[in-house]
């Protein structure tokens, strides 16, 4: 019975994924998490109501809510839960606030709050093809020519092929006033881009590293582009 402990799928999903030498390590005493800044989404429901009242203690709720024994996946805190499935007054309205609340966990790991940035260079083309070459490994391309009319200028659109958010135009650069940074998916993306910008022609600034400074997590390399330009590609764990 499902409300009276963890379901068996979850717990089939906990030993595929626990795995010594894989996921984690063992140093000394201690577990050390070799997957971290991972997260998964937890849908759980029940047939009844075991939230509250005198009926908690047969719900399975706390025993996923457990410490993660060091693992750093964070996986415990996205746990939308929908009680009373098989109540039909309740499982109309929990079905619907589940498939909400999946969404919005969703979104918000897609969510940035910056939506375009417009970079000012000395050479479209020099630039266009410099940041083509470096920008491969995240899987950032440009695609979306922009004719300018009035007094709007020429802009060129780097993004992931549906939505521009990296934009240049022909200018005079000002390389003192902006500093940006890409994501990367991991650190080994980092150092590819890293690899890509310099065989591009980018000068190094900072070469990829922890730059623990910021804080534990934190691993990225800077360069300066053609015009001068510092930027970064950084991975966040």
């Amino acid at each position: 019975m499902w409300n009276f402990g963890i379901p068996s799928s979850l717990k089939a999903w906990i030993d595929h994924v626990v795995r010594a030498g894989k996921t984690f390590n063992y140093v000394g005493g201690a577990v050390e998490g070799l997957a971290k800044g991972k997260k998964a989404i937890l849908v759980l429901a029940s047939g009844g109501i075991f939230s509250e009242g005198a009926l908690e203690i047969m719900g399975f709720r706390a025993a996923v809510s457990a410490p993660d024994s060091g693992l750093h996946w964070n996986w415990m805190t996205s746990r939308p839960y929908g009680p009373g499935m098989n109540i039909p007054p309740l499982a109309i309205h929990e079905v619907s606030n589940g498939e909400k609340a999946v969404e919005a966990l969703v979104i918000q790991k897609e969510r940035t709050m910056l939506d375009h940035i417009i970079l000012t260079v000395s050479n479209v083309e020099r630039s266009l093809a410099f940041y083509e070459a470096a920008l491969k490994p995240l899987h950032i391309k440009f695609f979306l020519p922009y004719k300018g009319e009035g007094d709007h200028p020429d802009l060129w659109g780097f993004g992931d092929g549906k939505r521009a958010f990296f934009w240049i135009k022909q200018g005079k650069p000002d390389p003192a006033s902006v500093h940006w940074g890409f994501m990367a998916e991991n650190n080994g993306k980092v150092d590819e881009f890293y690899r890509a910008a310099i065989s591009a022609g980018a000068r190094d600034n900072i070469s990829p590293r922890a730059r623990v400074e910021y804080y534990p997590g934190y691993y990225a390399a800077d360069v300066f582009d053609p015009d001068g330009y510092s930027f970064e590609v950084v991975h966040k764990s």
